[in-house]
C-alpha cells in the first residue's frame, strides 16, 4: 500500500509537466480555447466600444454600417455590425492559433485595426452649390448656371443646369442650437452634410447640390440634434426642390414632449451673454430634462438604422 500511494503521488504531481509539455507542443486543451476566445471577443469589444466613443462617424463599425446601405442596400442597426466586429475577433482565432489570453485579446483587439486599414474615411463634401469643387454659381431664387473653366480667367459655358435641394429648418426651441443636416442624392448616389447654427425661432436654409434626371431629383435627409437623429425625409420632386419648413419639435418630438428645465435654461442664458452662443449638446440635454453621458451616446449610435 505505502508503495502504490507513493506511485499515486508521483503521478499527480508530475501530471502538471504533462500539460505544460502538450501546450508547449501545440496541443491545447478545449478549456483553454474557450478561455482564449472570450478573451478575444473581449478584446473586439473594448475596441469597438472605444473606437465608437473616440472617433463617432469615422468608426468602423457606422463606416461599415453605411457602406452595406449605400452600395448592399443593407439598412441595418449598427449593433448588428457592432456584434459582427465581435464575432470577426473570435474567428480570427482560428487563422492565428493564439496560445494564451493575452494573445487571444490582442487578436480581437487589433480587428478593428485591421477593418480601419481597407475602409479608410473621408469626412462628407457639404455639397453646397457655391463650392469651387462643383463650379457652380447659384443665383437666390433660381437655377444656377455650371461653369467650366480651361484656365484662369476663361470661363466657358457648359450649357448645364444646376440643380439643387432646400431644406428650410425652423428652431423653435428655447435657445440657439447647432443643427446638422445630412443629404442623400439617390441620382448621383453622393451624400453630403451641412452644420449650421439657428438662433431661437429664426429660420436656417441648407442648399445641397443634386442631380436631377427627367426633371426630377430623388433623395432622402434627416437631422441630428443634441446627439439625436430624426426619422428620414423624402427630397423627391421637380428640380430644383425645397422643402417645406421643418420645426425641431417636429423632427425630434422627443424635445416637443419633454418639460424645460427653469433653472437649467435661466444658467445658460447667464453662461451665454447678450449675444447668445450654441447650447453644447449636454446644456440642450440639461434644459430639456433629457439623459446624458456615454451610455446615451452609444445608444444612440448603435440603435439608429443606416439607410445609406
Amino acid at each position: 500500500m505505502p508503495v502504490n500511494e507513493e506511485i499515486r503521488t508521483v503521478d499527480a504531481t508530475s501530471q502538471p509537466d504533462q500539460d505544460h509539455s502538450a501546450e508547449t507542443a501545440g496541443v491545447v486543451s478545449s478549456k483553454t480555447l474557450l478561455t482564449i476566445y472570450l478573451c478575444a471577443a473581449i478584446g473586439g469589444t473594448i475596441a469597438a466600444l472605444a473606437d465608437l466613443v473616440q472617433k463617432e462617424q469615422a468608426s468602423a463599425v457606422l463606416k461599415i454600417t453605411t457602406i452595406s446601405a449605400r452600395h448592399l442596400n443593407l439598412a441595418l442597426q449598427p449593433l448588428y455590425v457592432f456584434l459582427l466586429v465581435v464575432v470577426l475577433g473570435v474567428l480570427l482565432c482560428f487563422v492565428f492559433q493564439p496560445r494564451n489570453r493575452k494573445a487571444g485579446f490582442a487578436v480581437g483587439a487589433g480587428v478593428i485595426a485591421s477593418i480601419m486599414t481597407v475602409t479608410p474615411y473621408q469626412p462628407l463634401q457639404t455639397g453646397q452649390p457655391s463650392d469651387p469643387e462643383d463650379s457652380t454659381w447659384l443665383i437666390p431664387g433660381q437655377r444656377g448656371i455650371q461653369l467650366a473653366a480651361s484656365e484662369i480667367g476663361t470661363l466657358q459655358l457648359a450649357a448645364v443646369w444646376s440643380d439643387v435641394v432646400v431644406v428650410s429648418v425652423r428652431n423653435d426651441l428655447a435657445v440657439t442650437v447647432e443643427v446638422k443636416v445630412s443629404f442623400y442624392d439617390r441620382n448621383s448616389k453622393r451624400a453630403y452634410q451641412q452644420v449650421q447654427t439657428i438662433a431661437n425661432g429664426a429660420v436656417r436654409d441648407y442648399k445641397f447640390s443634386a442631380k436631377a434626371q427627367d426633371g426630377r431629383i430623388e433623395g432622402e435627409y434627416f437631422l441630428e440634434l443634441a446627439g439625436e437623429r430624426s426619422s428620414y425625409l423624402t427630397a423627391s420632386g421637380d428640380a430644383p426642390f425645397r422643402s417645406p419648413d421643418l420645426t425641431l419639435t417636429r423632427a425630434f418630438p422627443s424635445f416637443a414632449e419633454s418639460q424645460v428645465d427653469r433653472g437649467a435654461l435661466n444658467s445658460y442664458l447667464q453662461a451665454a451673454g447678450p449675444t447668445p452662443r450654441p447650447a453644447t449638446d449636454a446644456e440642450l440635454r440639461e434644459i430639456y430634462n433629457k439623459s446624458s453621458g456615454i451610455f446615451q451616446q452609444l445608444q444612440q449610435q448603435l440603435l439608429t438604422p443606416r439607410k445609406w
